[in-house]
């Protein structure tokens, strides 16, 4: 009997621990876990490319979701689209010969209402629009080109922005806007100048260090043309005698006019030793810059073993021939 009620403590107890840790941790739902931001934008497609001539007259449309979970006010315009310094850092304001275009584009309708979708009764893990409302939205936007526009590459983005009313304070008191763009690249036909140059090339042979140690390479590509220049990078490394590759990077990069970009590729899970074949490519328009070297790669710890082995080795060597010179003149006496 008292058995029995020792057990039924025992598991009192424990229920009550578990009852109690839910009570204070909270048990994460998947509703909590999958909880949307009140405004969230979506853009389809998020790039387009197309090409106009002076004079031209072009008709296009983008598509605009609310993913959020809230109703929310937007509007679009457009913006110059450039780029900062070798790393590429997006610029929205600056006005260059390439982002004119952002002059040429208009809106049948500059601000638009959407709906929040909600979860679907029957299927939890799906949103749906409700029913007599809109949660998506087509754009359109027209671009008159002007005769005379200049020749080679255009970049304009056009944005679609939540406004200041729906948004939502962050702890510092400021409103945190959901904006989202779509990528619009033009080519304009006539006198380009297509001028490439790889200026910067850089693929060590040999990594000696206490840090952790890892393979990279480095380029840097400069277009002084007026048209958009398409840069691919291939970086493959092969164990030194031979066999498949053990790692590989391609990525193809658009490189902008009057513009400089660098690209850096990392081999992040290099080995602490060993020795490599490595090639590093890069082609650019009909620049082509190809390079295959061996590099070792060794810990400084294991070099400054090595040259501790080696010194150790040429004294003993030297000592043992001056005691050999040392015996052999004792004996001609």
């Amino acid at each position: 009997m008292k058995k029995h009620r020792i057990l039924s403590f025992i598991s009192a107890f424990v229920l009550g621990i578990v009852i109690l840790s839910g009570a204070i941790f909270g048990p994460v739902s998947a509703e909590e876990d999958t909880k949307k931001p009140a405004v969230w934008l979506q853009v389809s497609p998020t790039s387009t490319s197309i090409t106009l001539k002076p004079g031209d007259k072009y008709d296009g449309e983008f598509e605009v979701s609310n993913i959020g979970s809230e109703d929310f006010v937007f509007k679009v315009y457009a913006s110059p689209f450039s780029v900062v310094g070798e790393n590429y850092d997006h610029d929205y304001v600056s006005e260059k010969n390439y982002n004119q275009i952002h002059r040429w584009v208009s809106f049948d309708k500059t601000e638009f209402t959407l709906s929040a979708e909600v979860k679907n009764s029957k299927t939890p893990e799906k949103y749906e629009c409700p029913k007599d409302k809109i949660c998506k939205v087509k754009v359109t936007y027209h671009i008159n080109v002007p005769e005379d526009v200049p020749s080679g590459s255009q970049h304009a983005v056009l944005f679609a922005e939540s406004s200041d009313n729906d948004a939502e304070p962050s702890g510092s008191g400021i409103k945190a806007i959901s904006r989202v763009g779509m990528r619009l690249s033009a080519r304009v036909p006539g006198e380009t100048n297509e001028n490439v140059e790889i200026i910067d090339y850089d693929l060590p042979t040999i990594y000696i260090s206490f840090d952790g140690l890892k393979i990279t390479a480095t380029s840097k590509i400069q277009n002084s043309g007026n048209v958009d220049a398409e840069a691919k990078y291939h970086f493959v490394v092969h164990p030194f005698f031979g066999g498949d590759p053990i790692f590989q990077s391609d990525k193809t990069n658009l490189i902008y006019p009057d513009s400089e970009f660098r690209h850096n590729v990392i081999w992040e899970n290099t080995p602490l030793l060993g020795l490599f074949s490595v090639t590093y490519s890069i082609t650019a328009n009909s620049v082509v810059k190809d390079e295959t070297r061996i590099i070792l790669v060794m810990p400084a710890w294991l070099l400054i073993i090595i040259i501790g082995l080696l010194t150790f080795l040429a004294i003993w060597i030297t000592l043992k021939v001056k005691k050999r010179r040392q015996l052999h003149s004792k004996m001609q006496l």
